[in-house]
C-alpha cells in the first residue's frame, strides 16, 4: 500500500519501496534507508530521528505521507512514477552541469538583506528552515551586522543534493551559503 512516489510542496520527491517484506524510503538526492514499523501506517528510521506516517484517502488507498523530524511535519502527496523520475533527472542534470538556478545571486542578496533587517520571508522557506531561522534570527541579525555590507558573490557549484553553493564576501570576511 505504501510503495510509490510522493512529492513535497517544494518539489522534492520521496520514494517508498517494499522489498522482501521490508520498507525502504529515499528522499530525492539521498541514499535509501530502511523504515521500521511502529504502528499501522506508521514507521520510524534508525539512521536519523524521524518517523514516516501514511494517510489514506476516503477510498482506503494511501494518498500521502507525512515525514516527522526535529519537531516538524512535512506532507508529501502521492505522484506518478514518471513525475518523480523527471524530478530526479532534473536534479541529476543540474548537478552534472553545475549551473546555478536562474536569478540565484539576486535572490541570495535579497535573502541576506531581509535577514540583516530581521525581516526574513518565512513563506519562501521550507517549514524546517523557517523554524530554524525563527529560533536563530537574533544571532543571524547580529552576525550579518558584524560582517558589514555585501561585496562580491561567487557561485561555487551545485552540491550533491542540489543546493547552489555560493561564497559571499562581506566587508568583514567571507561566508558560504547554500540556496535550494
Amino acid at each position: 500500500d505504501y510503495a510509490g512516489d510522493y512529492r513535497f510542496g517544494d518539489g522534492t520527491t520521496y520514494t517508498v519501496t517494499a522489498r522482501d517484506g521490508r520498507l525502504f524510503v529515499r528522499v530525492m538526492g539521498q541514499p535509501e534507508v530502511e523504515a521500521f514499523a511502529e504502528a499501522e501506517d506508521r514507521f520510524f528510521l534508525k539512521i536519523v530521528p524521524a518517523q514516516v506516517g501514511f494517510d489514506r484517502g476516503p477510498d482506503g488507498r494511501v494518498d500521502r505521507l507525512v515525514h516527522h523530524q526535529n519537531g516538524l511535519e512535512q506532507e508529501a502527496l502521492r505522484v506518478a512514477a514518471d513525475d518523480a523520475r523527471a524530478s530526479e533527472e532534473a536534479l541529476a542534470a543540474r548537478i552534472r552541469l553545475q549551473e546555478p538556478l536562474p536569478g540565484g545571486e539576486a535572490l541570495l542578496r535579497r535573502i541576506i538583506e531581509d535577514q540583516r533587517r530581521g525581516e526574513p520571508d518565512y513563506d519562501a522557506m521550507t517549514p524546517a528552515l523557517a523554524s530554524l531561522v525563527r529560533q536563530q534570527l537574533p544571532i543571524i541579525v547580529a552576525e550579518l551586522g558584524r560582517r558589514g555590507a555585501i561585496g562580491a558573490i561567487r557561485f561555487k557549484g551545485v552540491g550533491e543534493h542540489g543546493m547552489d553553493i555560493y561564497e559571499v564576501r562581506f566587508e568583514g570576511g567571507a561566508t558560504e551559503w547554500g540556496l535550494g
